[in-house]
């Protein structure tokens, strides 16, 4: 069987108030489809981001991307690609590239990895199929269900601790 390969965005928000991580948004996009290509569609389709920074890895280093963030109003802290010969030249990505290499903002991104840790342990990291359009539809669902279990969980927290402070 031919394994359909597929490549997903998603963008995920820390909520400090219920100290949990959220999937904001999500998309899948054909295989080698480039990761800010898709971001970008994430962020178009009107999700809200009410944060403080934008954290990612180097595949969302574009200056379009980092434009679009900071025109939220979130200061972008992804890491740039670059090369021993050739600095950052355009202001946007230096910019980026300090916030990036800030420890207390970069060590966020952990709590981001666990996200897709927790989602793969989940389901799996592959799905046999053929149709391409299955295997989307797999992928997404599988971070849905990761948001479903979150507000279970938050949810169910509530509920005990209210009723055991009725039970004192």
């Amino acid at each position: 069987m031919i394994k359909s390969h597929i490549r997903v965005g998603v963008i995920i928000g820390i909520r400090k108030d219920i100290k949990k991580n959220i999937v904001m948004g999500v998309k899948a996009g054909k295989a080698y489809e480039s990761e800010v290509k898709i971001a970008k569609n994430i962020l178009r389709e009107g999700i809200e981001l009410n944060g403080e920074y934008f954290v990612g890895d180097k595949a969302y280093d574009s200056i379009e991307l980092i434009k679009e963030i900071e025109k939220r109003g979130i200061k972008p802290a992804i890491k740039v690609k670059e090369t021993f010969r050739v600095d950052v030249r355009d202001e946007k990505r230096k910019r980026s590239k300090r916030y990036s290499e800030d420890k207390k903002i970069y060590k966020e991104r952990n709590r981001i990895e666990s996200v897709f840790g927790n989602v793969k342990r989940g389901g799996r990291d592959y799905f046999n199929t053929k149709i391409e359009n299955l295997a989307r539809i797999y992928a997404i669902s599988l971070f849905v269900l990761f948001n479903i279990r979150i507000l279970l969980i938050w949810l169910l927290k509530i509920a005990f601790l209210k009723i055991s402070s009725l039970l004192i």
